[in-house]
């Protein structure tokens, strides 16, 4: 009797899992002929099912299936973007030969060039979510797009201007519009550290601090930026406004005098001291420095 009802409990399994396996073949059957409600419905099924939901072949159909989702059908689920990434990263697994798991149906470089186009929605769609004030889901777009950073082996997301840094950038942008300063000073101290050629960068950052309180910090900021970029006006400017609100221009033109005086011919150093004393009203200094500037 046990062993009656053992051999049922196989069959049962084996038919079970025969019909999960038959829902990824009827999946790439919908997805030849376009039905993408069905290739949605059947996939799905196979993914949902533990006997399947892990197989190369389902991942391998799953990333095709839903990346047409997201490109033209969008309206059969608002997430498709991110389950086709889910699906072009598994594929990309390797098996113990270093073979990506779904060779027996589609060639590592299609599956790149999927992750490509993945690439592009993603950004695509976290710039219109960003436009629509739609912040939460912008930062999503563009954290799932991080993870294919690594992948672009042949610079296609790059020559886009699709990088690390770009992603952080916007990231930056729509937290920014969130009124997130903690996640903001994040992104800006990230691109920071990845040398970043963008001054704005270390005006925000000083702004934030500023905003704060930390004044020390504030300028400390506007400083690494000069730092970096010498000749930026913006920063120039946004240094003496800041020593001027603060009370403590005679500090800074002190600073470059001291700077001058090790260099005197430096050209933006004197004009910058002459638009502190054209700002406080000493028309004289700013003239004698404005002139020695030319």
């Amino acid at each position: 009797m046990q062993k009656t009802l053992l051999t049922l409990a196989i069959v049962a399994i084996s038919v079970v899992t025969f019909a999960q396996k038959h829902n990824i073949v009827n999946a790439s059957i919908a997805l030849r002929n376009e039905n993408f409600v069905e290739a949605k419905q059947y996939i799905d099924e196979a993914y949902n099912n533990e006997s399947t939901s892990n197989e190369a072949k389902m991942w391998n159909y799953r990333s095709k299936i839903y990346l047409e989702i997201a490109k033209l059908h969008k309206e059969l689920d608002s997430e498709a973007i991110f389950k086709a990434t889910e699906a072009h990263l598994k594929c990309m697994q390797k098996d113990k030969k270093g073979r990506v798991i779904v060779r027996k149906w589609t060639a590592e470089e299609d599956v790149l060039s999927g992750l490509v186009n993945c690439g592009y929605l993603l950004w695509n769609n976290g710039l219109k979510s960003h436009n629509l004030k739609d912040y939460d889901s912008a930062l999503l777009h563009y954290k799932t797009l991080l993870g294919l950073i690594p992948y672009d082996n042949e610079d296609q997301l790059k020559r886009q201007n699709i990088t690390k840094e770009t992603i952080i950038y916007e990231s930056f942008r729509s937290s920014k519009s969130n009124n997130n300063i903690t996640q903001s000073k994040k992104f800006l101290q990230e691109l920071i550290n990845l040398n970043f050629n963008h001054s704005s960068i270390y005006v925000e950052m000083s702004n934030i601090y500023m905003n704060e309180g930390n004044s020390d910090k504030a300028l400390e900021y506007l400083s690494l930026g000069r730092e970096m970029f010498e000749m930026d006006q913006a920063l120039v400017n946004a240094e003496i406004n800041l020593y001027i609100q603060l009370g403590r221009t005679s500090e800074l033109i002190g600073k470059l005098g001291e700077a001058l005086e090790l260099d005197p011919e430096n050209d933006l150093l004197l004009f910058n001291r002459g638009t502190i004393y054209d700002q406080q009203g000493d028309f004289t200094n700013a003239e004698a420095d404005y002139k020695a500037s030319l």
